[in-house]
């Protein structure tokens, strides 16, 4: 399984989804988007439209329910050849990284994968987000 940490932001915008909400994005990242992590020489399957949020170089948003999104960075492999995936804002409209968000990569495109964003590692495991 690979590496997970909240930003400050998202577990914000956690608190303030439905039960119903929060179900949905962890089975979305237990049964679609770990196992596509998992095979990183295949690209993201195209019902989360994982795309580049243009306005932030190196955050990614993916698709977890009709009207949910999430951003996502990566960070520094914590463990070996399993990606580091920092999650960002959350919620179930149209949502993007403020660019004063002191963890937003401003250099380079959107990374592989698996690359390495460089990121300080401010936040906790996520563990607990997806146990359930």
């Amino acid at each position: 399984m690979p590496a997970f940490e909240l930003t400050p932001r998202f577990e914000r915008d956690w608190r303030k989804l439905t039960a119903q909400q929060g179900n949905a994005f962890r089975k979305t990242v237990r049964e679609a988007f770990i196992p596509d992590l998992d095979t990183p020489d295949q690209p993201f399957r195209p019902g989360l439209r994982v795309t580049g949020v243009t306005a932030h170089p190196g955050v990614s948003e993916m698709t977890w329910a009709p009207d949910g999104r999430a951003t996502f960075s990566y960070g520094e492999e914590r463990i070996a050849g399993k990606a580091h995936v920092i999650w960002r804002p959350i919620g179930t409209t149209p949502c993007s990284p403020r660019p004063q968000d002191p963890d937003i990569r401003r250099d380079g495109d959107l990374p592989p994968r698996r690359a390495s964003a460089g990121l300080p590692a401010a936040t906790r495991q996520a563990d607990l987000y997806y146990a359930q």
